[in-house]
């Protein structure tokens, strides 16, 4: 089983492995490395980590560890297996959303333990290490392993560090993942469309930086406190064809891409099964001019100008 004095090494000193070596170390484990292969960076980290051994290669930071965190990007995992000697004595996991611990192939093949460790959430490569824990506090984190006993042990490494251990069957992992990647990358994806479109319309950086956390903090919290539904809002709702038609006329001129996303977004909200929408008896009709304005954007993107 995993203890406070297990040797842990990351490797990977990228976002999700520096974040993830610090809560270790916040939460009582002794014994963590990392894997640093840019010099540059190294001071950095250890300012971060001073307690933390900081090594230069992959094999030397395994032949140190009983748990081997593999945080690197998802294509390169099969080949950190492939290329490091491992023992039976070893537990190897990998950090990866959509992959299950099949790619870790090779490290179980030399008799390790392997599994997968997915925290569902965000990470920043600025550490606060005074707010850092906070980061897993209520965080889903995906587990997964051929050993019942290391499968335990992530359980419990999971609620050590605040989190909630899930298992989601390998079939579902890349929606889960896919979900995961909507809801934050591609939130902040969507939100750098609002903050170029008021910046081409003449706001300066830092009023459309404004108007962003104004508007995204108030529906976060909305969908938090009230629901999804809920806090929907726009002229879909109210029905405002003119307006909608008006916003689809300036993106189709402003950017054929924007209007696509727009259009997209606004057929989502339109389906959704629980929105606040007042039924009447012109519901078919309504329904009918938003199917329109859809197939209007549809056709002009196929067909640019």
């Amino acid at each position: 089983m995993l203890a406070f004095n297990s040797r842990i090494g990351i490797i990977g000193s990228g976002r999700l492995g520096t974040n993830l070596a610090v809560v270790l170390a916040n939460h009582g484990y002794e014994r963590v490395s990392i894997t640093c292969r840019k010099s540059s960076a190294k001071p950095s980290i250890q300012a971060l980590l001073p307690k933390v051994t900081i090594f230069d290669n992959n094999q030397d930071l395994a032949d140190f560890s009983d748990l081997i965190i593999v945080c690197t990007p998802d294509h390169q995992i099969t080949t950190v297996a492939e290329s490091t000697t491992w023992n039976s004595q070893q537990s190897v996991i990998h950090c990866c959303g959509p992959l299950s611990y099949d790619v870790l192939a090779a490290a179980s093949d030399s008799g390790a333990s392997i599994g997968s460790f997915h925290p569902c959430q965000t990470f920043t490569g600025n550490i606060n290490i005074a707010s850092v824990n906070k980061l897993f506090e209520g965080t889903l984190i995906n587990i997964s392993s051929d050993s019942p006993t290391l499968l335990e042990s992530l359980s419990n490494l999971s609620r050590k560090i605040g989190g909630i251990p899930i298992s989601i069957p390998d079939e579902l992992r890349p929606l889960y993942h896919v979900a995961a990647v909507i809801t934050c990358g591609s939130l902040a994806a969507l939100m750098s469309i609002s903050m170029n479109i008021w910046k081409a319309i003449g706001l300066t950086e830092s009023e459309a930086a404004s108007a962003l956390k104004t508007l995204s903090t108030t529906t976060l919290a909305n969908v938090h406190e009230h629901g999804i539904p809920a806090s929907l809002t726009g002229p879909i709702l109210r029905q405002d064809f003119e307006t909608i038609d008006s916003h689809l006329n300036a993106l189709m001129h402003y950017s054929p891409e924007a209007a696509g996303v727009y259009a997209l977004l606004s057929k989502i909200t339109l389906d959704g099964s629980s929105l606040p929408i007042e039924k009447d008896p012109n519901s078919k009709d309504v329904s009918n001019r938003y199917t329109d304005l859809i197939e209007r954007i549809s056709s002009c993107l196929e067909s640019p100008r």
